[in-house]
C-alpha cells in the first residue's frame, strides 16, 4: 500500500514558520514596549526633578523674572516630549495587539490543518485496515476451500 500522504503539508510548515517568525516579532515588539515604558518612567523622574529644583530656586529668590519664563517653558516642552513619548507607546502597543492577533490567527490555522491530517490520517488507517481484512478473509477463505477439496477428492 502507499504511504500516507497529507497534502497540505507543505502549507502547513509554511505556517508553522510563519508562527515561529510571529513569535520572534511578538518578543520584539514586547521588548520595544518595555523599553519605551522605561523611557516614560525615567523621564517623568527627571520632569519632577527638573520642577522640584525649578520650586527650590524660586524659593530662595535664586531666580530672576528672565530665568522663570526660560524654567517654565523648558518644563512645559518637558511635558509636551512626554505626550510624544506616551502617544509613542499607544503606537507600540496597537502594533503588539497587531501582531498578537496575526500569531493567534496563524496558530488557529495550524490546528485545524492539524485536525485535518490526524482526520485523514484516521480515514486513511481505517481504509487501509478494511483492504488488509479483505485480503486476510480472502486468503482464509481460498484455505477453507482447498482444504474442503481435499478433504472431499480424496
Amino acid at each position: 500500500m502507499k504511504k500516507f500522504i497529507f497534502r497540505l503539508q507543505r502549507f502547513l510548515e509554511i505556517l508553522q514558520k510563519r508562527l515561529e517568525q510571529k513569535k520572534i516579532e511578538l518578543t520584539f515588539v514586547q521588548t520595544q514596549l518595555n523599553k519605551k515604558e522605561n523611557e516614560i518612567d525615567n523621564h517623568r523622574h527627571y520632569i519632577h526633578g527638573c520642577e522640584s529644583d525649578f520650586q527650590k530656586s524660586m524659593m530662595s529668590g535664586i531666580i530672576k523674572g528672565e530665568e522663570m519664563l526660560i524654567w517654565r517653558n523648558f518644563i512645559d516642552f518637558q511635558y509636551h516630549k512626554d505626550e510624544i513619548l506616551v502617544q509613542e507607546k499607544f503606537n507600540i502597543e496597537n502594533t503588539l495587539e497587531r501582531v498578537k492577533t496575526e500569531y493567534l490567527e496563524i496558530d488557529r490555522n495550524i490546528k485545524m490543518l492539524e485536525k485535518l491530517k490526524e482526520k485523514q490520517k484516521n480515514e486513511y488507517d481505517d481504509a487501509t485496515a478494511k483492504i488488509e481484512n479483505g485480503y486476510m478473509d480472502e486468503v482464509a477463505t481460498r484455505r477453507f476451500f482447498k482444504k474442503d477439496e481435499d478433504i472431499g477428492g480424496a
